[in-house]
């Protein structure tokens, strides 16, 4: 998550505006959209709405800013990132650009990485129908790391 689909991230005076808010102590409002429910089908987006253990308002202010400040952090630092990495991202994100994971494989710092992409998956890849897929991968790809069969 290096790049964020255009309309999720606010424009420069709001980003200036909230860097105030935090300053004088309010960063805890969560004044922001967050992005809610972005999952490939309806049935999964009614899902995630009925979810009790998920976060439904707004996205706070604070919480926004460290977001995009993590994101400008790891665009600065990627060649520097040596440790074992798995990318996995949907190519129907709507908050996320997938070209941001293809980029982080291609400049960062670690032999031992991979990517996986999957064409029909979106933001969300623990809520999609198929969400054995990246389970899976992201499993086995660990054991391998670990030396299990």
């Amino acid at each position: 998550m290096i790049y964020t689909v255009g309309e999720s991230t606010p424009n420069i005076l709001v980003q200036y505006i909230a860097r105030f808010l935090i300053r004088i102590g309010l960063g805890w409002l969560p004044l922001a959209p967050a992005n809610k429910g972005k999952s490939s089908t309806p049935e999964n987006e009614a899902k995630f709405f009925a979810d009790p253990q998920t976060y439904h308002g707004n996205l706070r202010v604070a919480t926004g800013l460290q977001l995009l400040d993590g994101m400008y952090h790891i665009r600065s630092a990627m060649g520097k990132f040596k440790m074992p990495v798995l990318l996995c991202h949907g190519k129907k994100d709507r908050v996320t650009e997938w070209q941001g994971s293809e980029e982080f494989y291609a400049f960062c710092g670690s032999t031992d990485r991979e990517l996986a992409l999957y064409d029909d998956m979106q933001h969300d890849l623990m809520r999609e129908p198929d969400v054995d897929v990246p389970l899976c991968k992201t499993r086995d790809w660990m054991l391998q790391r670990l030396g299990v069969d």
